[in-house]
């Protein structure tokens, strides 16, 4: 059992991160109608989600440390496929937020686990690519509720075919383990490889006291507060702002979803072969520019779907190297051997930031209307663009010292 074929399935396991994530977003106004909840209730249950998910961060770092990769990422596949199911037969908002609260836990240990693996055991163009792959999973899953809603006439079936697609991963990895326990003696030495957790890892005591002493890691963490603040808005509202503001189908409000998600996935996959050639900090604050160049022209309410389009594809390639890159910039920053604890830390206030962004969301929507969501958003990608151009400042005067 080759590392690239751990790394595979790895890859896979995070296109069923961004597939489990967005089923729901992409048909939210058609659920919201069924079930007979108010569309803005939307950013509520987000809020549980990724409060949820900030809070599992805090302990993924330490159950990767001691079961490895391999049993971490499963545990995360149980939790998001369960989240499916409850979909598939919720009847009420409440029950919708129990599957929220359980795609919150299985997306923070998929994602921690996963980052933490292939920052440390690769470099940026795996991290890209590893990103890309929640990308194509975003991207699949708007299009397998349009196809469930045009062919099935029925959404429910989509949330089904995604919970057994997650199951037979998991079956699947399940399957690796055995097979690494039943040649223990030829792959003992493969296996610490696969799971890249070092012997200074598992004995490391920092404390989160510890972390924020070193230099820019508060900063930092602040930063990925505000960047996962803007890409958890726009994976969630993509869609019904376009649905609710140019009175689209729910069907044109999830092709548009699909060509963000696409564009976006294409955008990584390209930096995953050229991001060795290019500065990290350079794609990052292109990506950031490009998004506020998305977002303004979002305030331009055409009805045109080949404009449209294009809009979205945009906001996609912006908000494409964001994540990823800096997820990589923070080895630049502090050196391999800190990353899995700063990026453990970096989850709790990236998903924060998703969480408290969602509930503000919401009351924007609630108060405002669904019209002024963009000047939000807005405000939230300026206030990143000044927070890391800040530590890149600081990080380039050190580096000369």
């Amino acid at each position: 059992m080759s590392m690239y074929n751990f790394l595979f399935v790895i890859f896979v396991s995070y296109v069923l991160y961004g597939l489990s994530g967005n089923l729901l977003n992409s048909v939210w106004p058609k659920v919201a109608g069924d079930i007979g909840a108010a569309v803005a209730l939307l950013g509520i249950v987000s809020t549980l989600c990724n409060i949820t998910s900030g809070v599992t961060s805090a302990f993924v770092y330490k159950i990767r440390r001691k079961y490895g990769t391999n049993v971490t990422v499963s545990i995360g596949l149980v939790f998001m496929a369960l989240s499916l199911i409850l979909y598939g037969v919720a009847t009420n908002i409440y029950v919708i937020g129990i599957g929220f609260i359980m795609l919150g836990v299985g997306n923070a240990i998929v994602d921690v686990g996963a980052n933490s693996y292939v920052i440390k055991a690769y470099d940026a163009k795996k991290v890209s690519l590893l990103h890309a792959c929640w990308g194509i999973g975003s991207s699949i899953g708007p299009m397998i509720m349009a196809l469930s809603i045009t062919f099935l006439n029925n959404y429910r079936a989509g949330f089904a075919i995604g919970a057994t697609i997650i199951i037979v991963v998991f079956i699947l990895m399940r399957f690796m383990k055995r097979k690494w326990e039943a040649n223990k003696e030829k792959v003992a030495k493969e296996v610490v490889e696969l799971h890249s957790v070092s012997q200074e890892e598992k004995t490391s005591t920092k404390t989160f006291a510890d972390i924020v002493k070193i230099d820019l890691a508060l900063i930092v963490m602040i930063c990925f507060f505000f960047g996962n603040a803007f890409n958890g808005l726009m994976n969630t509202w993509i869609a019904t702002i376009y649905v609710e503001q140019r009175h689209l189908t729910v069907i044109e409000g999830a092709n548009l979803a699909t060509i963000f998600f696409a564009s976006l996935t294409i955008t990584r996959i390209v930096l995953g072969f050229i991001g060795s050639n290019i500065k990290t900090k350079n794609v990052i604050l292109f990506g950031i520019i490009l998004s506020i160049i998305g977002i303004g022209i979002m305030f331009f309410k055409s009805t045109n779907m080949n404009f449209l389009y294009l809009n979205v594809a945009i906001l996609g390639i912006g908000i494409a190297p964001i994540i990823p890159f800096f997820n990589h910039y923070l080895k630049d920053l502090f050196g391999e051997n800190n990353v899995g604890e700063i990026l453990g830390y970096c989850s709790i206030f990236s998903l924060t930031g998703i969480g408290i962004s969602s509930f503000c969301a919401t009351l924007v929507v609630r108060f405002f209307g669904i019209d002024v969501i963009q000047i939000y958003i807005m405000a939230v990608v300026i206030i990143l663009l000044a927070i890391f151009s800040y530590i890149a400042y600081r990080a380039d005067k050190r580096a000369k010292i």
